[in-house]
């Protein structure tokens, strides 16, 4: 049962920071049913009043997940009581890992920002000699199971490198924690991933639904998903790019290029929906980083 004393228990851990799992997870621990705390702190669950008839309980909006402390830069959409002309007025070039990376790109919501020189040209075609032999087809995780399924959505091969597998992988791993200012603990290991012609991702989106039973298994090991960057491995003939269709934004496959979105808050209004358009001609390498609220495990 909702009482007063519980709701005011939620929105004062949410004030204090407490992200969604957290939440869910304590009210687990204090004897709550995982359906009730997910529904509840999604602010989905019933509440009755003292005629018996239901009504949505007065929630705050669901909390923030927790971005790592200095790398709100790229994470977090910039004050939006700061003018319009100068939110972006930052250093256009910044050296990491004795890489200058310039940024050709940003927008404000969703965060979004495209980057050159993240990569070279030929570390991109490095990271593809060493991820071919080890390609398989790209899955989809299931909402129920949590298990990694195939998809009629996703047409592509791909594979992981473990973090720090090599000194490539952790180069790169290291320019992209320096630039957006997060540990590289918390990055999964890169996804490569390749897709031939007419090869695709339907539009989705990268967290993982806290109220979908199959995204439990995936929160324990790192918190919930805040940021994915992708690296552009080659440019493709025609088609490829990425697009975001709630915001009318398709970034185009350019070798070398980065694009980077996040979205703090695990639901559609992050609109960080995203999709791989087909790929017209030629073939398309990308390779993937997910950045997680907590250390990755």
């Amino acid at each position: 049962m909702i009482t007063p004393e519980l709701i005011a228990w939620l929105n004062e851990q949410r004030r204090l920071g407490c992200t969604d799992v957290s939440l869910v997870q304590a009210l687990i621990k204090a004897g709550y049913e995982q359906d009730f705390s997910l529904q509840f702190v999604q602010g989905k669950a019933i509440t009755e009043d003292a005629s018996g008839s239901g009504k949505d309980a007065q929630l705050q909006p669901p909390a923030l997940s927790s971005i790592p402390l200095g790398a709100e830069e790229f994470f977090l959409s910039p004050n939006e009581d700061q003018p319009s002309l100068t939110q972006f007025n930052t250093p256009n070039v910044r050296v990491v890992e004795n890489a200058s990376v310039k940024i050709l790109m940003q927008l404000n919501k969703p965060r979004v920002a495209v980057f050159e020189g993240l990569v070279t040209d030929e570390e991109c075609d490095l990271l593809i000699a060493a991820a071919q032999p080890r390609l398989d087809p790209s899955k989809t995780v299931d909402s129920v199971s949590g298990d990694s399924v195939m998809h009629a959505a996703r047409v592509s091969s791909g594979m992981f490198f473990r973090r720090g597998e090599s000194t490539l992988i952790e180069t790169i791993e290291k320019r992209i924690a320096e630039l957006l200012r997060i540990p590289v603990n918390h990055g999964e290991g890169l996804q490569i991933l390749h897709y031939k012609p007419s090869g695709k991702y339907d539009p989705h989106y990268d967290y993982f639904t806290p109220s979908e039973s199959g995204s439990q298994v995936h929160l324990l090991r790192g918190g919930q998903r805040i940021g994915t960057l992708i690296i552009y491995l080659n440019t493709p003939k025609a088609g490829g790019g990425t697009v975001f269709p709630d915001i009318g934004l398709t970034v185009s496959a350019v070798k070398g290029n980065a694009l980077f979105f996040s979205y703090p808050l695990a639901t559609p209004e992050s609109m960080s929906l995203h999709g791989g358009n087909p790929v017209l001609e030629g073939e398309k390498w990308i390779a993937t980083k997910w950045l997680r609220s907590g250390v990755f495990i």
